[in-house]
This record gives C-alpha cells, sequence and structure tokens, in this order.
C-alpha cells in the first residue's frame, strides 16, 4: 500500500468511526466509545509507559515528546502530563481535526498532518521521548523502516524511542482464514464503507528490526511482549536510544 493509499484509508477510517478503527474493542464499533473513556485509556498507557522508561533509561530531562500516528490524540494528550511541550502527527485530516477538537493543552499540545514518507518538519535531535504505539503495524516494512529510521535520527542525545512491532503472525487454529481475510481486505479495502477488524497489518522479525535500529544509529536497551497487535500476532515494544 502506497502512502497516498494509507492516508486515504485512514481518512475513512477517520470520517467513520475514527475511535474504534485507534482501539478495535468488542461492543465499541459504530462509535460505541464514550470520549471520556476513550481517553482515559490513554492516561493509563501513559502513566505505565513512563515508569517502565523512568526503570530503564530515566530521562535528563522531559522537554519535547512526539507521538507517531497520533489519531484523536489520545496519548498526546496523557503525554502533556509528563513533558513540557508534545506534538503529535498523523496522516489522516480526520483524525488530526478530532485531537485538534479535543486538544485540552492547546499551549502545550500541537497536531501536524504529515504526508511525507519521512519525518523531515523537525530537526535532528528534537525529541526527548518518542512513541509510537498500534500504528507502525499497518504501515508496509519499506515504509515502516523509514520512519524508524527516522525516528532515530529525531532523538535527542539522552532521548528515548519507545515502540511497538508485531514480530510474526501465530499459526492458531484458524490462522490461514484469518490472514487470508486480513490480506483480502489490504487489497480490496476501499470497497467497504464502514471500519472493518480486518486492518493490514505487517510485523518484522526482531533481528530485522535489530539490524535496522544500528544501521541508523540507535541502540536498543530492552525489549518487552506487547498484546496490542490482537491475539492473532506476537508483538514486541523496543526501547531504543541513540549510540
Amino acid at each position: 500500500m502506497s502512502l497516498r493509499a494509507v492516508r486515504r484509508q485512514w481518512t475513512m477510517l477517520g470520517e467513520q468511526d475514527p475511535f474504534w478503527a485507534i482501539i478495535t474493542a468488542a461492543g465499541k464499533e459504530n462509535n460505541g466509545w464514550d470520549v471520556d473513556e476513550f481517553f482515559s485509556t490513554g492516561v493509563a498507557e501513559i502513566e505505565r509507559v513512563m515508569q517502565y522508561v523512568a526503570r530503564q533509561h530515566p530521562f535528563p530531562r522531559k522537554a519535547r515528546a512526539l507521538d507517531f500516528g497520533c489519531g484523536a490524540g489520545r496519548l498526546s494528550q496523557a503525554l502533556a502530563s509528563h513533558f513540557d511541550s508534545v506534538c503529535g502527527v498523523d496522516i489522516a485530516p480526520p483524525m488530526i481535526a478530532l485531537a485538534e477538537k479535543h486538544n485540552r493543552f492547546p499551549g502545550r499540545v500541537e497536531y501536524r498532518m504529515n504526508n511525507r514518507p519521512d519525518l523531515s518538519l523537525f530537526p535532528s535531535g528534537h525529541f526527548d521521548f518518542i512513541y509510537s504505539n498500534i500504528t507502525l503495524q499497518h504501515m508496509r516494512p519499506r515504509l515502516c523502516r523509514r520512519y524508524l529510521k527516522e525516528m532515530v535520527r529525531l532523538l535527542a542525545p539522552e532521548g528515548a524511542l519507545l515502540f511497538q512491532l508485531p514480530t510474526h503472525f501465530r499459526r492458531r487454529e484458524g490462522w490461514r482464514r484469518e490472514r487470508f481475510l486480513q490480506m483480502l481486505y489490504s487489497q480490496f479495502w476501499w470497497l467497504f464503507r464502514r471500519p472493518h477488524r480486518y486492518l493490514e497489518m505487517h510485523g518484522a522479525s526482531r533481528m530485522r528490526v535489530e539490524k535496522l535500529l544500528a544501521r541508523a544509529g540507535g541502540r536498543i536497551l530492552d525489549t518487552q511482549p506487547n498484546e496490542n497487535a490482537g491475539p492473532d500476532w506476537h508483538s514486541l515494544s523496543y526501547l531504543v536510544v541513540r549510540r
């Protein structure tokens, strides 16, 4: 899927059922998410994230944070309680509009739309913390690799990058049918007129991720299992610093 197609897909999702497209919880489809409940999941997630990072790599400063794939701003808003300024970037105009609508920290949180296969809108070494969860998994590997390299470039000398990415599809009972439906949706998503649970999914082995980050000038401090990709995928969170 090209970057243009990714934008079209998430524009459709953002127009139809944005909260459920971000967190596909059972019973929350068809705009079933309560706004406060939706954003409270971001607060809980970032609290866990900050405690984890503090144990592994205490921040020398908390000036600027980047929320990559910010969607409706669920995590950007929560990061504002920990950093002086937060920037959320996304590819879909409806998501950015929704994030701005629910921005409770207009002086400290900003949202920017990025239609490029890089993050050249930011200078190198700009962020003390970069976080991306359940975003890179929806991109074709080539695009994912480019963004990961850019995230390492954007890290401040003592900053940290934490991102999630699946490693492989779990071969459980019925896995062939599930994988086929995901691949089918990835080719014909534009035929659907509402969000669907078979979003395009991709992964990369830990070895490939390690090599990519090393070439980009990053070093993995820690990895942790991450179940946010759903039961069909094995997924990891990678904590990365600059070498």
